[in-house]
């Protein structure tokens, strides 16, 4: 609520309210897909969002060196299993 108007206030060239970040992915794709050469990218959330958001920039070819990142919110995880390769969500404990 209070952050979309702040948001809106700095007249940004596109700005995008979207119910999830899965629904927001196929939008994320086409917008680095139109972007101009220099483009920098900073992205804020949590690990999980930060992840998904890097790996649809690195795919659309955005310079690793050109996204910056900072972690904002829960501190849960995703983990995997070096083992059986299962999938944990939401671990905060040390080892899993």
């Amino acid at each position: 609520g209070k952050h979309a108007v702040a948001l809106e206030a700095l007249k940004p060239a596109q700005l995008h309210l979207a119910p999830s970040f899965a629904s927001l992915l196929p939008r994320l794709r086409q917008t680095l897909a139109n972007a101009h050469m220099g483009l920098r990218l900073y992205l804020a959330g949590t690990e999980g969002l930060i992840g998904q958001a890097m790996q649809v920039a690195l795919e659309a070819g955005i310079d690793h060196t050109s996204i910056q990142t900072e972690h904002r919110g829960s501190l849960a995880r995703r983990m995997q299993c070096v083992h059986c390769k299962g999938i944990t969500e939401n671990v905060t404990t040390q080892p899993a």
